[in-house]
């Protein structure tokens, strides 16, 4: 009897618990089976990763390197955060990026994640423009074990701080330390360009006293190579062949790449061959003669300052009096024209650029459609759009981020709009407000108030008050987002607009604005109106004490004193476009070379485009003041 109740007992236990372990199974087979949805392997998350990143798609891409790191070992987890960070950081996702970089536990990474990780905080500091937050965080040791590809990026990193801070010469260095780590040829001809531009723009007196204070090493070697290249710009400069000759037996192992040793020999066949036959096409007559006669006198006045070269025939024709620029083209060169320099006007320029001409062209102007296959065009100009260009390069180097935008409604104001907000956007900046303006107005309050806000903050406390029924004390507030505004406008419009934001509680907001908003001439008390203004403009404008420039000035104020003034940017466009002749050539051949005109420090860009580097210039008391 006893056996049979322990059988009895065993029978209802199971029964008991038959149904549990049942369900158990079937549980288990339902999250084993792959038909039901199993979780995917290391290895197609990875595929999926990859194929996300080759067809662009960084978001999905750097959220599948995430789920990755989530299912991985620390090992792999800390790889997998800084893949996603990469990729996050290449697509300007910086938030993102910084979020998932504080996520990753510095002591779980070897050497090389560590240099990573800072070069990528370098990178975030640098979007946020942070240049000294940058520096101090590639404050490291780099040693002979770290890949080249990382030395590289740290050094060009380093030379972007550097450039954003103004410390040119430190920024020259570090892209000569950075070539040192590129095996690709085009890759070292493109640093090299770099640091010979950040030199060419340090003042030669500033060059001169660096070098006295630096041993004999590479660096130095660059410093003499670039001030060798500023003596032999003129006619009067020493032998080329002879002080490239010393250099190098200074320097023998120097890194300095063949092309620019190759163009600073070329100048030596190259300085002052001027052609025998030179046409200049200009609108003489209509609404362009006075900015075209003064062109052609600049012209004139620098032919005529070149004392020591062969005297090129110089003829003149009027695009006015041809059906078309074509025709006074092919007019020009019937009569043996060997150049044509021009023409001036936009629509002319367009005519001609594109097409494949039998004699070189230097047109006073840029075209609107590609120039791409027309070798034997040349494009100079004074465009606005470039300055617009260089006012967003300058506002971001100082560390701006948003800004407000204020141009005139007219052609010209939307044209140097556009290109600042390309060239601003491009460089990871936002716009976050614009106002047009009418130019022939003189209260701009309107506009003001819409750009800066202050209409909104009105309104809200009128709704307040009617809520409340209560008189309230108030004081209009402008926005405080802005970090800067960028004005478009010429002298008469300058003065009465900066005021103007004064008022509307926007005086300690800097301005950014083209060089139209100087007239050129000295005007303390009109010009206290702009005071603090930062602006680019030429250095026939600006630099007073050169006196290369000063004695060419006083020449023609003495000829033309009724246009020296109003006119005085066509006058200098007239002097580079005659002295910029003997050098078309190997500019355009090599790509570092610059010429320092009285309009900028000159260079060519893609198409044949050259384009023109400008000085800073703040007002003060009236006037403009240069650093």
């Amino acid at each position: 009897m006893k056996h049979t109740g322990t059988r009895k007992h065993l029978r209802d236990t199971y029964r008991l618990i038959f149904p549990a372990i049942l369900a158990l199974v079937i549980s288990a087979c339902a999250t084993t089976t792959p038909e039901q949805g199993s979780q995917p392997t290391e290895s197609e998350l990875l595929k999926k990763a990859q194929k996300a990143h080759t067809k662009g798609d960084l978001e999905a891409a750097a959220r599948e390197y995430l789920r990755l790191a989530d299912t991985s070992s620390l090992l792999k987890q800390t790889e997998y955060q800084l893949k996603a960070a990469e990729i996050l950081l290449s697509g300007n996702y910086t938030e993102q990026a910084k979020r998932v970089l504080e996520k990753i536990r510095t002591e779980s990474l070897h050497q090389q994640q560590k240099i990573r990780k800072k070069l990528l905080s370098a990178k975030i500091s640098l979007a946020n423009n942070n240049a000294n937050r940058a520096l101090n965080i590639l404050n490291i040791r780099l040693d002979s074990r770290t890949p080249s590809n990382l030395q590289s990026e740290f050094y060009r990193l380093r030379a972007e701080a550097y450039t954003r801070i103004g410390s040119l010469l430190s920024a020259a260095h570090s892209q000569m330390l950075r070539s040192r780590h590129q095996s690709n040829e085009d890759d070292i001809i493109s640093t090299q360009h770099a640091l010979w531009q950040a030199l060419s723009a340090i003042p030669e007196l500033t060059l001169q006293q660096h070098l006295n204070t630096l041993p004999r090493n590479e660096f130095k070697g660059w410093i003499n190579l670039n001030l060798i290249a500023r003596a032999t710009q003129n006619s009067s400069a020493s032998d080329t062949d002879t002080m490239i000759i010393a250099w190098r037996e200074q320097y023998p192992k120097h890194s300095a790449t063949n092309s620019i040793i190759a163009s600073l020999l070329a100048r030596q066949q190259e300085t002052l061959r001027y052609p025998d036959n030179i046409a200049l096409l200009l609108p003489l007559t209509g609404p362009y003669s006075k900015p075209a006669r003064s062109i052609r006198d600049g012209f004139l006045a620098a032919r005529f300052q070149q004392n020591n070269i062969t005297a090129p025939t110089i003829r003149i024709y009027n695009t006015d009096q041809f059906d078309t620029a074509i025709a006074a083209y092919q007019q020009a060169v019937k009569e043996g024209a060997e150049l044509v320099i021009g023409p001036l006007r936009k629509n002319n320029v367009n005519a001609l650029s594109g097409q494949n001409l039998p004699i070189p062209l230097l047109t006073l102007n840029y075209s609107e459609k590609s120039n791409s296959g027309s070798a034997s065009i040349y494009q100079f100009g004074l465009s606005p759009e470039d300055e617009a260009r260089q006012v967003a390069e300058r506002a971001w180097l100082e560390g701006h981020n948003q800004a407000i935008t204020f141009t005139p409604e007219s052609d010209w104001g939307e044209r140097v709009l556009e290109a600042f907000k390309e060239n601003w956007e491009a460089l990871g900046g936002s716009i976050i407000e614009s106002q047009h303006y009418p130019s022939k107005d003189n209260d701009f309050s309107k506009q003001l108030r819409e750009l800066l806000n202050i209409n909104l903050s009105q309104k809200r406390v009128k709704a307040l008050r009617r809520l409340v029924d209560t008189k309230l004390e108030f004081e209009p507030r402008r926005r405080k987002d802005a970090d800067f505004v960028f004005l478009a406008a010429f002298p008469r419009q300058a003065r009465l607009i900066r005021p103007q934001l004064k008022f509307h509680f926007a005086g300690a907001l800097p301005v950014y604005a083209t060089s139209h908003i100087f007239s050129g001439k000295k005007n303390r008390q009109d010009d206290r109106d702009i005071d603090g203004i930062i602006f680019p403009d030429m250095p026939w404008v600006l630099n007073s004490k050169n006196n290369n420039i000063r004695s060419l000035k006083n020449t023609i104020n003495q000829l033309w004193p009724d246009n020296a003034n109003q006119y005085s940017r066509f006058f200098a466009l007239g002097i580079d476009a005659f002295n910029i002749i003997p050098r078309l050539n190997f500019m355009s051949t090599y790509q570092h070379e610059q010429f320092a005109g009285v309009t900028g420090l000159l260079r060519f860009t893609d198409e044949n485009r050259i384009f023109r580097q400008l000085q800073w210039a703040r007002f003060k008391n009236g006037l403009p003041r240069t650093p």
